[in-house]
């Protein structure tokens, strides 16, 4: 279920009595989403990746001042179920896709798919023509589920440390978008 209340995007349920609403991230929501990448990463990518890649990936402790700078730039959306932070997605006004993680007590119920789709509506409602994201082994199946095509192969380098990732990219949709005027999720109306 997906509609608009009071300027949140309400998802629907992912269990018994979890509501799921995906709205704009706000500063106090730094410690969730930070939590929420590192458990991402350190328990869902640890079945793709090797511990060093995990270790480089996602260090202890995290820099959250180098995070609170990334998130005030973009468009950037949580999931939040029962004030909890769910998952989360970034992406710019070129429409670069670059964070996209879900926590593994919510992984493979929508949430990455909504969160993806919200975030590429944004960049498209601010001119992208095209979305591309570079994509870990974990993520490729659903962007491609979106309609993300792989570009490239490609090796990236985290804190000395390789990774197989994929340059991934479709069309922007120009009627899947929130447009310029309208508010996004989780802002008044």
């Amino acid at each position: 279920m997906r509609g608009v209340l009071c300027g949140v995007l309400v998802v629907g349920k992912v269990g018994c009595q979890e509501s799921v609403v995906v709205r704009v991230y706000t500063d106090s929501d730094l410690a969730g989403v930070v939590s929420c990448f590192a458990r991402s990463v350190r328990e869902i990518g640890a079945r793709y990746y090797a511990r060093h890649q995990i270790a480089a990936w996602a260090p202890e402790p995290p820099d959250m001042e180098t995070w609170a700078i990334r998130l005030r730039t973009g468009g950037v959306f949580v999931a939040d179920i029962d004030g909890c932070i769910a998952g989360f997605a970034r992406a710019d006004d070129g429409g670069v896709v670059d964070l996209l993680y879900v926590h593994p007590d919510y992984e493979r119920r929508g949430l990455g798919r909504e969160l993806l789709h919200v975030a590429c509506s944004w960049a498209v409602g601010r001119g992208a023509q095209k979305l591309t994201a570079d994509v870990s082994i974990v993520a490729r199946p659903l962007f491609e589920a979106m309609g993300f095509r792989v570009e490239t192969e490609q090796v990236v380098e985290r804190r000395g440390v390789a990774f197989r990732t994929f340059r991934m990219a479709r069309e922007a949709d120009p009627d899947q978008t929130l447009a310029q005027d309208e508010s996004p999720p989780g802002l008044p109306v």
